[in-house]
């Protein structure tokens, strides 16, 4: 994926990563963004003028098809308890 004429707006704050490799959205980024607790996110790399970035985004589509999945395993598991 190649995208021309990206523009990087710095989102003020430093975020530690964890022990597991994690770090923290903060909420104000997360609702900018409608990024809720389960969604799938997407990282993708981009190195401009010398320097490497990590940038993500909500995948959607994979996020929806995951949670139509889970419904449906529970709705399984609901009428086999009801037999």
């Amino acid at each position: 994926m190649r995208i021309e004429n990206v523009e990087l707006v710095p989102e003020h704050g430093q975020y530690k990563v964890d022990g597991s490799g994690r770090i923290i959205i903060p909420a104000y980024m997360r609702n900018k963004f409608k990024i809720e607790n389960g969604d799938y996110m997407e990282y993708f790399t981009a190195y401009v003028d010398g320097d490497w970035f990590l940038c993500a985004r909500k995948n959607e589509e994979y996020t929806e098809q995951k949670k139509q999945e889970e419904a449906a395993k529970a709705a399984a598991k609901k009428a086999k308890k009801k037999k």
